[in-house]
C-alpha cells in the first residue's frame, strides 16, 4: 500500500493594496491575470461577486487578491468549486475570530 503525503504550501502574498476603486471585468481578468471567463465562472459560483451589476458588473479592486487566493486553493490542493467557497467562508471566519481575540486581549490589557 502506497502512502499519500500532502504538504501544505506557504505563499509570499503578493503585495496587492486594498482599494475601493471599482473595474470592470475586462480590468479585473488582467489585474488578476485570468481570462474574463474564469472570472465570470467564479461569479457563477458565488465565489466573487460584483459590488454593481447594473449597467454592467463592477468589482471592487480588491477582489484581486481574492482571485489569486482561489487559484492557489483549486491548483495546489486540487479541491472543487464548492469546497473552495467553504474554504473561503472559513478563512473568513477566522480572520474574524483573530480580529475579535486580539480586540479583547487590548481591553484585557488596559485593565490589567
Amino acid at each position: 500500500m502506497t502512502k499519500k503525503f500532502y504538504h501544505v504550501i506557504h505563499y509570499q502574498n503578493e503585495h496587492y493594496p486594498a482599494s475601493s476603486q471599482l473595474v470592470s471585468i475586462d480590468e479585473l481578468a488582467r489585474l488578476s491575470k485570468q481570462q474574463v471567463d474564469m472570472i465570470n465562472f467564479m461569479v457563477d459560483w458565488g465565489l466573487i461577486e460584483p459590488s454593481v451589476t447594473d449597467p454592467q458588473p463592477l468589482f471592487f479592486e480588491a477582489t484581486v487578491p481574492v482571485i489569486w487566493k482561489i487559484m492557489r486553493i483549486r491548483k495546489d490542493l486540487g479541491v472543487n468549486w464548492s469546497g473552495i467557497g467553504v474554504i473561503l467562508t472559513l478563512l473568513e471566519r477566522v480572520e474574524t475570530l483573530k480580529k475579535e481575540v486580539a480586540q479583547l486581549e487590548q481591553k484585557s490589557n488596559v485593565f490589567n
